[in-house]
């Protein structure tokens, strides 16, 4: 949501839950909405934060059925990156969106790549995000902070969705 901002994009969101969306909008959301399981609510809500053009890009973080809905809910010529698949690995796809508004689907993970890869990786976001930092545009969110022989709780915390930001250890 700050790199959206920071690079004049207007960021729209989606959670589990209503309190990550009112938390983010501290952050610069522009509109979110907390979902059911069957996404049924997303159609609509997008319709209306785009006065029915559709979103431009799409970062989906669950793939599986978020996916099939985010292809109808694309503008054209729309991009639609894919960097998880907790939510299942295979979607179905309707073609008409795919192709009737030329989108682009691209799947990308940062553990699969080479060295050189994640160099030039690293190379980028220290040129175009750490200005960004520095200059206090963006910020770190961090949500709690365990001990590594806290590692356990950390990891419950993790899993009950109820953090916002990053769960970070510290080394003794």
């Amino acid at each position: 949501v700050q790199l959206a901002r920071a690079w004049d994009a207007v960021p729209y969101g989606t959670s589990r839950t209503p309190d990550k969306i009112t938390r983010a909008r501290e952050f610069g959301l522009a509109e979110g909405i907390a979902l059911s399981p069957d996404l049924k609510e997303l159609p609509e809500a997008v319709r209306g934060w785009t006065a029915g053009k559709g979103v431009d890009v799409v970062l989906d973080l669950v793939g599986g059925p978020y996916l099939t809905v985010s292809l109808a809910l694309m503008a054209g010529r729309g991009r639609v990156v894919v960097l998880a698949s907790s939510g299942g690995a295979r979607p179905e796809i309707d073609l008409k969106h795919l192709l009737g508004k030329r989108l682009t689907v691209i799947g990308s993970v940062l553990r699969g790549r080479s060295l050189e890869e994640k160099i030039r990786a690293t190379e980028r976001f220290a040129a175009a995000v750490v200005p960004l930092l520095a200059a206090g545009k963006l910020r770190p969110v961090l949500d709690s902070e365990f001990p590594l022989s806290g590692i356990q709780a950390a990891h419950r915390r993790m899993e009950s969705n109820a953090s916002f930001g990053k769960i970070v250890l510290l080394l003794p």
